[in-house]
């Protein structure tokens, strides 16, 4: 899974929550893009932060993580 949270100067965190498992990957995203990898076929739930910005949308669910996905953008 690929995308950005921009802009790429600052370094938000995305963290993607995989509720089946109660697990989470927590990934610095340094330069605007993240990728994460071990997450086929569970929903996963993306969400970044950083303190003092908001971000658009303000999360991402996917249902089934059944191909390789390279369009979970946000905006800051």
């Amino acid at each position: 899974m690929n995308g950005a949270a921009l802009p790429y100067d600052l370094c938000p965190i995305v963290n993607f929550e995989v509720p089946a498992t109660s697990g989470h990957k927590e990934l610095q995203a340094c330069s605007g893009n993240f990728n994460c990898n071990g997450l086929a076929g569970n929903k996963v739930i993306i969400t970044p932060h950083l303190e003092g910005y908001s971000f658009t949308p303000e999360s991402i669910t996917i249902e089934k993580i059944d191909r390789s996905y390279n369009d979970a953008n946000f905006v800051m």
